[in-house]
């Protein structure tokens, strides 16, 4: 009996590590990227901020974030290094695009401040889809390759809040953004983009805490890398 016991223990003691096994070589999920485009710091950037930082001091499910516009949103790599290599290869293709007659500086302007019902685009700034704003998506996505984004669902927009399910309230955010930032002047909120930047986005992350900029080059004097 003792020696049945052993052997039934000793079957045990495999089979728990086959399955711990199993549970520790499971594939993990790749980190996420994102492209920014961002606005000026000491002007939109600084409006912008403190607009988000307001609402998110008064909304509880409202994260703070940095002010942007997505060129390129959700693509994952293996690696932070990884990614930055993917990046630097899209600065490289914008700089030769540019230097083929682009438009400089890259323009965004407004056409509404608009809500919706996804948690990143709640309350946003919706912007013009102009040829040039186009054409630096497709430059960065002929490097990237992210399934299904494709001109035709490509929407430029700076967000103003994430994570507002309450119908009404996104509304009187939307409605304070009106008021605050564009006030009586409809292009108020209007930027040349002031630089590229390469972030680390894990969307599952609703505080936003863990989402750091990794890269980014200056629109400054052309694009500097």
């Amino acid at each position: 009996r003792h020696h049945t016991h052993a052997n039934t223990h000793t079957s045990r003691v495999v089979q728990f590590h086959a399955v711990f096994a199993r549970e520790t070589t499971k594939p993990r999920p790749m980190p996420m990227y994102s492209v920014w485009l961002e606005p000026p710091p000491a002007t939109i950037g600084a409006r912008t901020q403190k607009f988000i930082a307001d609402v998110a001091s008064r909304v509880p499910s409202a994260p703070m974030f940095a002010p942007h516009v997505t060129l390129l949103g959700g693509f994952t790599f293996v690696s932070d290094e990884a990614a930055c290599v993917a990046f630097d290869a899209v600065l490289v293709r914008e700089k030769e695009h540019r230097a083929e007659g682009a438009e400089a500086p890259l323009r965004c302007s407004t056409s509404a401040i608009l809500c919706g019902d996804r948690r990143h685009q709640c309350v946003y700034v919706n912007l013009e889809k102009t040829q040039a704003l186009v054409a630096a998506f497709e430059t960065a996505n002929a490097v990237i390759a992210l399934p299904g984004a494709s001109s035709d669902t490509f929407m430029p927009h700076m967000s103003l809040a994430y994570g507002i399910d309450d119908e009404g309230v996104r509304d009187g955010v939307r409605a304070d953004a009106e008021a605050t930032l564009l006030g009586d002047d409809p292009r108020a909120l209007d930027f040349d983009v002031a630089s590229y930047s390469l972030w680390k986005t894990d969307i599952e992350d609703d505080s936003c805490d863990s989402w750091v900029r990794l890269a980014s080059a200056s629109f400054r004097n052309g694009l500097e890398m």
